[in-house]
């Protein structure tokens, strides 16, 4: 009796201590001091509440709610996180050239295949600004996807339950899978690094970022204040910088299509645009400032159907108090892009495909001259402070020549079933949930706008690649 006596104390201790605790942790996390945001359970936080799908979504909601200020606070099991909702607050080359040819021959010849043709076209451009080897482009593209499906939200469970990632090792899948992909594509850098050196070394390796180290490490010999630290360094930010350049690129000329196919009347405006300006040509960087509804185009795209609707996180490295609001070291500081591009005063009829909000003065959008505006260079969706993508006047170039070669080259249109007629939509709100988003896969219709111009991009691609082995070969001759 005395032993159920005492079990039945230790259990109303317990629980009296675990009633304790959970009113002084909720008492805790939901201090006004903290900032706005959802009732936080102790332990959860909201974490029962976000989906692992689109989560973009449920934080725009949140903001709805709770961001009066422009932010919000929430917590996800033991991560803090700082949401920002309102951007004011935030703020306290020929290679293309060669791979839109390519890319708009193939197309001619398979538009069956575009998406992937898309994705090997961006892919290339960015082996051949790294290493001058647009060859490797599908290794590539499958290191870049293995690496997106590990950092985003819908991947490892660990991405939502970080404790799991602290399990030893040997009983730790999530992490063994983790560093069997690492170790993979740093050997893979390693080896795109080693051999460059071997044809710079005989002169083979023509202008490109790899080429510019080798040069940069030799003029500063000894002084590796001047340069990165060693090979590996290098290969790494090299590597980095490949892969990071194919979805920022892929998705938003994804969602061009999207956008084309769903508003013709904005796709008729961008080919005349293109053909009154490049008379008969292919666009090229210097006719930039004469598209501006090309631009227009290409920015609202963007902003409808974001990139990286999340945005991407930073994480405070001191305790600081902004706004009356305590924000504790370690929390991360979440900049929600798909909140920023659907602010209504910024952007009304922020759901709508509207490039005109661009073009058109008495947008709050509109700026002067049309000469340099719209550009996509500043977005938010580009990221903010040290961190800010260094890619922007990389990805507007590649947009503004792919775009334009598409509108050049084709008739963008939905795709219908060979013997019944019956037509394909191309949907507009179906998409992936990873970090860098893209949309699910479509069927659609690329139809040369006359035979003239189908046989013109065929000859294009043709002459063109016929002068990138020439130059080649020459190279290798002269060495």
């Amino acid at each position: 009796m005395r032993l159920v006596d005492l079990a039945l104390q230790v259990l109303i201790c317990f629980l009296i201590s675990t009633l304790f605790w959970f009113i002084v942790e909720f008492r805790r996390r939901n201090d006004r001091k903290r900032g706005p945001g959802p009732t936080l359970l102790p332990g959860l936080g909201r974490v029962h509440d976000l989906p692992l799908q689109h989560t973009w979504f449920k934080l725009k909601e949140w903001g709805d709610r709770y961001a009066a200020r422009g932010y919000y606070r929430v917590d996800l099991l033991d991560t803090r996180f700082f949401v920002i909702t309102d951007e004011k607050i935030a703020y306290e080359l020929g290679i293309l050239y060669h791979e839109s040819k390519r890319w708009i021959a193939r197309l001619m010849r398979n538009p069956d295949a575009f998406q992937w043709s898309l994705e090997d076209m961006a892919s290339k451009v960015m082996c051949a600004l790294t290493w001058d080897d647009p060859n490797q482009s599908e290794t590539l593209i499958r290191s870049a996807w293995a690496l997106l499906r590990q950092m985003s939200p819908a991947g490892p469970i660990t991405n939502v339950i970080p404790q799991l990632w602290k399990l030893p090792y040997i009983i730790n899948p999530w992490k063994q899978a983790e560093r069997k992909r690492h170790d993979e594509q740093i050997a893979w850098w390693l080896e795109r690094l080693k051999d460059s050196k071997e044809k710079w070394k005989k002169g083979e390796l023509r202008q490109c970022w790899t080429c510019d180290y080798f040069e940069m490490t030799a003029a500063a010999k000894l002084d590796r204040k001047m340069t990165l630290s060693c090979d590996y360094e290098a290969a790494c930010v090299l590597g980095m910088l490949a892969l990071v350049g194919i979805f920022t690129v892929a998705g938003p000329l994804n969602y061009w299509l999207v956008a084309m196919v769903n508003f013709p009347e904005w796709q008729r405006a961008v080919q005349r645009e293109v053909d009154t300006v490049c008379q008969g040509s292919l666009p090229t960087l210097e006719d930039i400032p004469r598209l501006p509804i090309l631009r227009a185009c290409i920015k609202e795209t963007m902003r409808w159907r974001p990139n990286v609707p999340t945005g991407v996180a930073h994480e405070a490295e001191v305790d600081q108090e902004w706004d009356g609001c305590v924000i504790t070291k370690g929390t991360r500081i979440l900049p929600l892009d798909y909140a920023f591009l659907r602010n209504p005063i910024k952007f009304p009829d922020p759901e709508s495909f509207r490039p005109e909000r661009w073009l058109e003065p008495g947008w709050p959008t509109y700026r002067e001259p049309l000469t340099q505006f719209p550009t996509i260079r500043g977005m938010t969706t580009f990221g903010w402070g040290q961190r800010q993508c260094l890619g922007m006047s990389l990805t507007q170039d590649e947009m503004v020549v792919a775009c334009g070669a598409l509108a050049w080259a084709f008739h963008l249109e939905c795709k219908a079933h060979p013997l019944t007629g019956e037509v394909f939509p191309v949907p507009d709100n179906k998409c992936n949930s990873l970090l860098i988003v893209k949309p699910d896969p479509f069927q659609m219709a690329f139809t040369p706008r006359s035979q003239a111009r189908r046989l013109e991009a065929l000859r294009i691609w043709e002459s063109a690649n016929r002068r990138d082995l020439k130059e080649r070969k020459v190279r290798l001759e002269d060495t």
